[in-house]
């Protein structure tokens, strides 16, 4: 079980930076390592659109 949460959470990890990827105003953050913060805004700005 905890292996196919972890498995989860990498390919829902890679699905948000590849959306990230698409703006180009997110490269730098990106390429600066800071995925942690990176992803946890990403999912509080989709989550204050619902």
């Amino acid at each position: 079980m905890h292996q196919d949460w972890n498995v989860q959470l990498v390919q829902q990890s890679a699905l948000v930076l590849s959306g990230l990827a698409e703006c180009e105003d997110n490269h730098t953050d990106i390429l600066s390592g800071d995925f942690t913060s990176l992803i946890r805004t990403y999912i509080q700005s989709f989550d204050s659109l619902k």
